[in-house]
């Protein structure tokens, strides 16, 4: 692969990947996010991915080859709401999303997430020995 950067204002940016002989552009907005440009994933079967930003720069639609995803922020810029893929999730908090309808909170040790209980309450089984031990 070979990166081209052209661009003095935006030197981070990649404009251009030579792959196999073949070029993939990119572009962005003033802002510097990216509007469109190809999804390197899969190498065998490159797609092309273009975005949409709100006033905030945060992304509000992505389509992945022709797939498309949307995403909803409150009032404070959090992300509230996902739908994509035949699938809608709701960001409550932090730890507790909604999914399809189905509840899943997220435990965490620190920044480091541990565990994850769905909607049928069961804990895994290291963490179910960690909260029977007693704490000094």
């Amino acid at each position: 692969m070979i990166f081209t950067y052209n661009n003095s204002d935006k030197p981070d940016a990649v404009r251009n990947i030579n792959y196999n002989g073949t070029d993939y552009g990119f572009t962005y907005d003033a802002n510097g996010n990216m509007e469109s440009g190809h999804d390197f994933t899969d190498p065998e079967d490159i797609v092309v991915r273009s975005i949409v930003w709100n006033a905030d720069n945060m992304p509000v639609t992505v389509t992945r080859d022709g797939a498309q995803t949307t995403v909803t922020y409150d009032g404070d810029g959090v992300r509230a709401k996902k739908v994509g893929g035949g699938t809608t999730t709701y960001y409550i908090s932090n730890d507790y999303e909604i999914k399809n309808g189905a509840a899943t909170k997220y435990i965490f040790a620190g920044n480091l997430r541990v565990a994850t209980i769905d909607d049928n309450h069961t804990l895994p089984f290291f963490i179910r020995i960690i909260l029977a031990v007693p704490l000094p």
